[in-house]
């Protein structure tokens, strides 16, 4: 993200790529603690169970109730969530 960051042109855009960045250095050595900490960690997991499996049906089941703590902290912290 930090690369495609590097040659964006778009303010806006450059911007959110880097959260992507910041928010991945975080997840790879702690446990999220904000909304978009735990959503990019979702992410990665649907993605790595999506290879693992071979791309069969997957369900990951209650998203609300796994992200529900991180949206109410997120909130709480007054973030945008």
């Amino acid at each position: 993200a930090e690369t495609m960051a590097a040659n964006c042109t778009d303010a806006q855009r450059r911007e959110e790529l880097l959260t992507i960045a910041e928010i991945s250095r975080h997840n790879a050595q702690h446990k999220p603690q904000t909304f978009w900490q735990a959503c990019q960690l979702f992410w990665y997991m649907n993605i790595i169970l999506q290879y693992e499996s071979n791309a069969s049906s997957l369900s990951l089941g209650r998203f609300d109730q796994y992200m529900l703590p991180f949206y109410q902290t997120s909130l709480t912290q007054g973030e945008d969530a």
